[in-house]
């Protein structure tokens, strides 16, 4: 087991030293991606750059299934949620040490991480009392406090404003679903847009929403709406069902996972497309499942290390 978590530790390594020559090579707008799929016998975490290349198995875990990636503020860490012997629980993943931390530990699913900007909680879903809801725990764990509660509905993927004094999420009762707004604090509640699944997420600047919802029989297309509902602006188009938008950190992006809308269809891809609009380009290709995009934040490379000085991130990455 040690020996695994050095060769995954080295490989980390390599691909993160690739992924600072090819910034400081371009500086351009390129960046990485974490995803999850089902490629090694169980669900795992990887990252892939913007141009498809240089993939990476972040959590390597064969016999537990860990999914739903969202990387703290700083990009240090990683939460995810794991499933292990029936229970699926969050975790955090120490991206410089490898070492990793149980936040939670229920019989019921806890799922969907969530950082809040400032890196003090992490929203999370958890139908620990029949219906999904909507929770928020320490990133150290234990302090876990319920924030929202709908009656008679489920509750899924929270995601925080970038100011962190809001939180959207998305909510059904089986009838009708919708995308709600809510106080940090879980105090004032509102109903906010139509929707035909999860994945609400707020742009970096806080302006704008990204969603999915349907656009006909079998399909769904992420659509970019201004923080009041106005102004929509549909960006994926032809017969699929896309998912789980994510915007870069730039704000120019949105990532999100796709696939041909058929009964059992299990080839679901990553795709980015530019937030204006246009032609969207396919990131990944597997025979498996790839869902749940997540960028990498800025903050990650906001120190690359020179041929002076190495002290950062990478520097101690490399040490024995």
């Amino acid at each position: 087991m040690e020996h695994k978590h050095k060769h995954n530790l080295l490989g980390i390594v390599w691909v993160f030293n690739l992924i600072l020559l090819t910034v400081n090579a371009q500086g351009a707008d390129i960046g990485y991606i974490a995803f999850s799929s089902y490629r090694e016998e169980s669900h795992d975490i990887y990252i892939i750059d913007t141009n498809g290349q240089n993939l990476q198995n972040l959590t390597n875990s064969p016999d537990i299934s860990e999914s739903s990636p969202a990387w703290s503020p700083d990009g240090r860490y990683l939460a995810y949620h794991a499933s292990h012997n029936r229970n699926t629980d969050l975790y955090v993943l120490d991206v410089e040490t490898q070492t990793r931390r149980r936040l939670t530990d229920h019989l019921s699913e806890d799922r969907s991480p969530a950082w809040s900007p400032n890196g003090k909680w992490i929203a999370f879903i958890s139908n620990r009392r029949v219906s999904y809801e909507i929770y928020k725990v320490s990133p150290e764990g234990g302090d876990v406090r319920l924030l929202a509660r709908l009656r008679d509905r489920d509750s899924f993927q929270p995601t925080w404003s970038p100011d962190g004094q809001w939180i959207a999420f998305y909510s059904s009762d089986g009838k009708g679903a919708h995308i709600y707004v809510m106080s940090a604090d879980g105090k004032r509640i509102r109903q906010f847009a139509r929707a035909v699944q999860p994945g609400p997420t707020w742009s970096p600047a806080g302006d704008k929403i990204a969603f999915p919802a349907s656009s006909g029989v079998w399909t769904s297309h992420i659509y970019v709406m201004n923080v009041i509902g106005k102004d929509v602006l549909q960006l994926t188009h032809g017969v699929r069902w896309d998912e789980a938008p994510a915007w870069s950190p730039n704000g120019r992006w949105i990532a999100y996972a796709s696939r041909p809308p058929i009964k059992g269809n299990s080839k679901t891809d990553i795709y980015v497309i530019n937030a204006a609009g246009g032609e969207p380009r396919q990131l990944t290709t597997h025979l498996a499942g790839d869902h749940n995009p997540a960028w990498v934040p800025e903050s990650f490379f906001s120190v690359s290390p020179s041929a002076e000085k190495t002290t950062t991130l990478w520097g101690r990455l490399k040490q024995p």
